[in-house]
């Protein structure tokens, strides 16, 4: 657990809280030494300074002498004499291929030029010899070094031995900080902040169901060091942790839980493991340092805390499409009233979060945060939505997610079809599995039959995500289905709860939706009550097998009756368990095959030769045998007689 130097608190501005994301490491670097870098990169060029006259590059305290020389001989900087060859690793307009910046355009005051980075080191400097606690580059670390001295006779704290070599040198550190440029100008973004960050429920919810939300760029803030490997598994995200977010850069205690073990005490009186921490704690909480009261908050490291209204004007712009969801246990009402006063939410496209009113914050009273919430938010013309992350649900979830399946596909919105009618009519569909080897042969085998036959294949999300080149190939031949978003072991699907259901099933639709697919009829693992009810809100229409290979009733496949069989002879009796599960029916229906079983890739060419030249039925579409099943259930229905009143 990292633990930081209170004295390196809310007093300084100019110094941001940075953290290598490859190995969680926290590295401070002043905000006016990543502005000179950043200047440095942009005009292909490094100060005279920072080199001797041969163009060797002096070490760091030499070079921080030098800077301090100048500024106090008033000499500022000299425009440099050497050739710079630009580090291809790091992020630069020019090795992008973006060229030099534009002359002609006007500079902010938000961004770094020449004039006013010779400005501010002058005046940074000037400080610096009249107060010690200035932060600078080597100042910063020998506080880091005190810190670490101090942490190593503390036996409540937990030290990170490898913090000084997470980022030991400036190329390192820079090629880091690129990734998170000040404001560029060039062109929008969509970025999601993530506040309060926990096991990445956020993270997984926004990618798997938002629309669009694998485009985003994440960027997390979670105060539990330990919880850091839940985000590990998501590209395209940037996670800062151990950082709190704030109404002021420094440095603050962060209140979290130990681990987990059988005979610990119960959270707030349920038995539960928060994961997270929060910022503010009662009183009683506070000193009570053993067990850490209530809410069992006994491990109290401090941590980095960023003013979140300034990082957001500083790394996002106005053109960009901004998120934000600020769930961070009561930090929100101090981060709230600094962005309303900065006119931060111009930056701020949407706003989700939640409110902790019951929470002890200092500085406010239940009425002051009431007030915030429900009064000077929306005459500022803020609305926040609620997102509840753990338990899967947003609350624009259902407006951003309308019904996509078109009115007139054939059958109703929740219906379950398991027939064609009575007809002698066959739908031929494949439940493709997560095996993609044995998908394709599949497949591929059933593209090559000598004539195209009307066949579905029903695909998972997390297989149309994974592989999405086969499926862009594959919906230019065959019909697609869908499945939920992956597989599930046994019968684990029937048993989850309505939201669990629902972010499946839009996981699964968005995932085809990306590939240019609308899906209309869903073969579920498992029919239930709550997965009826889920399917119908989305407007598919659901398919239940009438025969399938393997069969999962009768007759099933085992080593005995089946695979001790040469090949040759395990095709006649797969055959002879279609057929007679035909004859038993006595009309038509669907038809379904597993590609993950390795016989289907086997079986199939002489099945299709089968119902093509001797079976008396006729190869029908999905949406012909659901057609033929409504036809022949509305007959039933015109036959039937009037009911008897008694």
């Amino acid at each position: 657990m990292l633990v930081a130097d209170k004295r390196l608190s809310a007093d300084y501005s100019d110094s941001y809280v940075r953290i290598n994301e490859r190995n969680g490491h926290v590295q401070l670097k002043t905000g006016n030494e990543q502005q000179l870098q950043r200047s440095k990169e942009q005009h292909g060029q490094t100060n005279s300074i920072d080199k001797t006259a041969s163009g060797q590059k002096l070490p760091e305290v030499q070079r921080v002498d030098a800077r301090a020389t100048l500024a106090k001989e008033g000499k500022g900087y000299e425009e440099p004499n050497v050739t710079h060859k630009t580090n291809s690793k790091l992020v630069t307009r020019t090795n992008l291929g973006y060229g030099e910046p534009k002359p002609t355009r006007k500079p902010s005051p938000k961004l770094v030029t020449r004039t006013n980075l010779k400005k501010r080191w002058e005046e940074l400097h000037k400080k610096e010899k009249e107060d010690d606690s200035t932060v600078t580059r080597t100042n910063l670390k020998t506080r880091w070094e005190n810190v670490h001295k101090k942490e190593k006779g503390d036996d409540k704290m937990e030290h990170n031995d490898d913090i000084d070599g997470g980022m030991s040198n400036e190329e390192e550190i820079d090629e880091y900080f690129s990734k998170f440029p000040l404001n560029s100008g060039d062109g929008q973004r969509k970025i999601l902040l993530d506040c309060g960050g926990n096991i990445a429920s956020t993270v997984e919810l926004f990618r798997e169901t938002y629309p669009g939300g694998r485009d985003f760029i994440i960027h997390s803030f979670e105060i539990d060091s330990r919880l850091a490997p839940y985000f590990n598994p998501f590209p395209n995200h940037h996670l800062h942790c151990p950082v709190g977010v704030a109404a002021k850069d420094g440095s603050m205690t962060a209140f979290t839980e130990a681990a987990w073990s059988p005979t610990r005490a119960k959270n707030n009186g349920k038995d539960m493991q928060w994961g997270g921490g929060t910022l503010f704690v009662s009183q009683d909480e506070a000193q009570n340092t053993d067990t850490g009261g209530k809410r069992l908050l006994n491990v109290r490291p401090t941590i980095p805390v960023v003013d979140l209204s300034l990082w957001i004007q500083n790394h996002t712009t106005k053109e960009d499409y901004v998120i934000l969801k600020l769930d961070v246990e009561g930090a929100e009402y101090d981060i709230l009233k600094k962005m309303l006063a900065d006119g931060t939410f111009g930056w701020i496209d949407k706003y989700y979060g939640e409110f902790h009113h019951a929470q002890p914050v200092e500085g406010w009273t239940v009425e002051e945060k009431h007030q915030l919430a429900n009064v000077q938010l929306k005459e500022h013309g803020q609305n926040m939505l609620d997102w509840q992350g753990e338990s899967r649900n947003y609350a624009d979830f259902v407006q951003m997610h309308p019904v996509r399946v078109p009115l007139k596909s054939p059958g109703i919105p929740g219906g379950v079809y398991d027939n064609c009618g009575k007809t002698t009519k066959i739908a031929l569909a494949f439940a493709v599995g997560m095996n993609a080897k044995r998908a394709r042969k599949v497949v591929n085998t059933i593209s090559a039959y000598r004539q195209h036959l009307p066949v579905t294949l029903f695909i998972y999300g997390d297989y149309a995500e994974l592989f999405p080149e086969d499926v862009k190939q594959w919906k230019t031949k065959f019909n697609i289905g869908i499945r939920e978003d992956g597989s599930y072991p046994n019968d684990h699907f029937s048993k989850l709860p309505a939201n669990w259901v629902r972010e499946s099933l839009v996981s699964a639709e968005v995932r085809l939706q990306e590939l240019g697919i609308q899906p209309e009829y869903y073969l579920p693992v498992q029919l239930t009550k709550t997965v009826i009810n889920e399917a119908q809100k989305r407007g598919f229409r659901l398919v239940s097998p009438t025969y399938e290979f393997p069969p999962k009733t009768g007759m099933t496949l085992e080593d005995g009756n089946y695979y001790k069989y040469r090949d040759v002879e395990r095709i006649p009796k797969a055959l002879r368990i279609i057929y007679e599960s035909l004859i038993t029916q006595s009309h038509g229906g669907f038809l379904i095959f597993d590609t993950d079983i390795p016989d289907t890739r086997m079986n199939i060419v002489f099945l299709l030769d089968y119902l093509v030249e001797n079976s008396g039925y006729k190869l029908v579409s999905i949406a012909n045998c659901v057609e033929s099943s409504l036809e022949s259930k509305h007959a039933v229905e015109e036959k039937a007689p009037e009911p008897v009143l008694l």
